[in-house]
């Protein structure tokens, strides 16, 4: 995974997938985006659709960017900013939850918000 690379949040994301593609593709191209494992030159690879909790009511199915490393050849997903890797919750309700600012409201069971208590410390 490729973290950090799209500072973004999900409003300004969903719908411009397209566009950001274009420009993840002429960065790759320049040679601005390297592999997290070997610092090797990447290029586009594909995408694949993956569902994100952002509230309780609210679930969106996004679209995620993938780059392949032209040298160990692994691919990469690039992440926006507000996806926490491996988790289906926006990152902000993790983050809120975590600190206790909206464990009342937030969706997840409370076995899982204790575990993402654990796993941020």
């Amino acid at each position: 995974m490729i973290l950090g690379l799209l500072k973004t949040d999900y409003t300004a994301y969903i719908g411009n997938e397209h566009i950001v593609y274009n420009e993840l593709e002429s960065k790759a191209k320049e040679g601005a985006i390297l592999c997290p494992v070997c610092d090797g030159f990447v290029y586009m690879h594909g995408t694949y659709k993956r569902k994100i909790i952002i509230s309780e009511f609210d679930v969106k199915t996004i679209i995620i960017i993938q780059v392949r490393c032209k040298q160990c050849r692994k691919v990469h997903a690039v992440l926006p900013e507000f996806i926490a890797p491996k988790k289906q919750y926006d990152f902000n309700l993790i983050k809120n939850a975590v600190e206790n600012k909206e464990f009342e409201t937030c969706s997840a069971e409370d076995s899982t918000i204790r575990r993402w208590k654990l796993s941020f410390k």
